[in-house]
């Protein structure tokens, strides 16, 4: 059974390979660390213009980080 706990250290492990970029590597950690799945990480470190602070805003006050990215989207 695959989960976002067995994907995500793939994942990383692919991310820090092929990109090894610091601005992205931090805000894939944060998006992680905000709640979102590591796919959707990759996708939202990559877009500069998707806004971590307000994600992590909207986590803080109880949202759900899955429905913050589909509200700051």
């Amino acid at each position: 059974m695959v989960t976002a706990a067995t994907t995500a250290p793939s994942i990383r492990a692919r991310v820090e390979r092929s990109a090894p970029d610091a601005v992205f590597e931090w805000r894939f950690d944060e998006l992680e660390r905000a709640g979102v799945d590591a796919i959707e990480a990759v996708r939202l470190a990559i877009d500069v213009t998707f806004d971590i602070g307000r994600l992590r805003d909207l986590v803080a006050r109880g949202c759900d980080a899955a429905l913050a990215v589909t509200i700051l989207r």
